[in-house]
């Protein structure tokens, strides 16, 4: 399926533009002008970690801007995510 290929590769491209920043899901969604949607991104997320091209973590409690909210998870691309865009 070409466009589950064409949405990983976009959020890939997505992290590359800044590889050191952590990024969370709606920020990629917003990012991709809505291309990538909130039913569907976690998935490829989950996906991509599972193939080691991307990492993530929960956010850590001090790192809330409300604390009432549950902790969100932080993504950002790996080495091997840079070279899979590279080559």
């Amino acid at each position: 399926m070409w466009w589950r290929k064409a949405r990983r590769v976009l959020i890939l491209t997505l992290l590359n533009q800044q590889p050191l920043r952590e990024w969370y899901g709606l920020d990629l969604i917003t990012a991709s002008n809505k291309k990538l949607r909130r039913g569907s991104i976690y998935v490829y997320l989950a996906e991509l970690e599972d193939d080691e091209l991307v990492t993530s973590r929960l956010e850590e409690e001090h790192e809330l801007l409300q604390p009432e909210f549950p902790l969100r998870r932080k993504y950002r691309i790996t080495d091997r995510g840079i070279q899979s865009l590279a080559g």
